[in-house]
């Protein structure tokens, strides 16, 4: 989205004597949104599968131009009914069956945010927002819902107006 003016406090880049200094520093700030799916390794693995939608959805915003810094993600699970062990729930009574190479979706509410926020986290980057709905339907004799699940990872980050284009660099052979 295009920004506007805004005041940033960051190091300067070193004078002729090697000296750089923290300051305000005027410039235009543009704000970078993404949002990306995870969906089939989130279903195999959760916690890793979640961790590495969250972790390929930072890489790519802080690879956009020269580098924007990423300040807060959000994570986001759609999955069949959850169906608790020992709290089945009326409408979760007619199953499909479950596949073996998937984990059930119960599995995947468990681990799965827990998995997506830790890498968040680990790049010191909140994991704010977030979301989680289940369904499952029979409607004639077919039986809908998200059997494979869906998982999306996002941030927004701020953009500094002269980052957006990367720079073309000449090869030097050493």
């Amino acid at each position: 989205m295009e920004g506007g003016p805004a005041q940033i406090f960051y190091a300067s880049l070193p004078d002729s004597e090697g000296k750089g200094a923290y300051g305000r520093f005027d410039t235009t700030l543009h704000t970078l949104m993404k949002v990306e799916t995870h969906n089939h390794p989130t279903a195999i693995a959760p916690f890793p599968g979640a961790a590495t939608g969250s972790g390929g959805e930072i890489r790519d915003e802080g690879a956009t131009g020269r580098g924007s810094r990423p300040k807060a993600g959000l994570t986001g699970y759609t999955v069949s009914n959850l169906r608790f062990p020992d709290a089945i729930e009326p409408w979760e009574s007619d199953s499909h069956g479950s596949c073996s190479r998937i984990a059930s979706a119960l599995d995947i509410m468990i681990n799965g945010p827990i998995g997506g926020a830790a890498f968040n986290n680990e790049f010191g980057r909140p994991n704010l927002l977030g979301y989680f709905r289940t369904f499952e339907q029979t409607a004639g004799a077919t039986r809908w819902g998200y059997h494979k699940p869906i998982m999306i990872a996002g941030d927004w980050a701020p953009l500094m107006d002269a980052l957006p284009i990367k720079i073309h660099c000449q090869w030097v052979h050493c």
